[in-house]
């Protein structure tokens, strides 16, 4: 890590373990908004309990998904909720390589699960609705913006 008056520059390394962890979260927390907050709403349950007894597949998917989120975010957070295991410039244990790749075959599946989760979610019945409001966002070319950007 490379400290100046004004800038932080962090080893790539590292950048690639916080982008591992942030996705592992993106993963759990879009799959249980997706599968066991709005789907119910979508098809009339309650709950995803509720919607089990009909859509069993489509949750059991959801909370496979979520728990190969949860295992990327535990391998380098030591923890899958509220992560203790980054710093200040990186974290206290970096996992090995093979602790990685151990978590391929559960993440290929999750890749595989959301893909059919993506062309079900398409044909759900989506109400009309128009809102008069101006969007902000941040847009970087070859990635998802979290961590950084140019206004649009």
């Amino acid at each position: 890590m490379v400290v100046n008056a004004r800038i932080v520059l962090v080893d790539v390394p590292i950048r690639r373990l916080r982008r591992l962890i942030y996705c592992g979260e993106w993963i759990e927390s879009h799959a249980l908004h997706v599968f066991m907050l709005h789907a119910p709403d979508f098809l009339g349950y309650d709950s995803a309990i509720a919607m089990a007894g009909d859509h069993r597949q489509i949750v059991e998917g959801g909370l496979q998904i979520k728990k190969a989120g949860n295992a990327l975010v535990e391998m380098i957070g030591g923890r899958a909720v509220h992560p203790v295991n980054m710093r200040v410039g990186g974290f206290y244990r970096a996992p090995a390589p093979a602790e990685l790749r151990s978590l391929s075959d559960g993440l290929q599946a999750a890749l595989e699960l959301t893909r059919a989760s993506a062309r079900w979610a398409a044909e759900l019945p989506f109400p009309d609705f128009e809102a008069d409001y101006e969007l902000f966002a941040l847009s970087t070319p070859d990635r998802y913006p979290i961590e950084a950007g140019t206004a649009i």
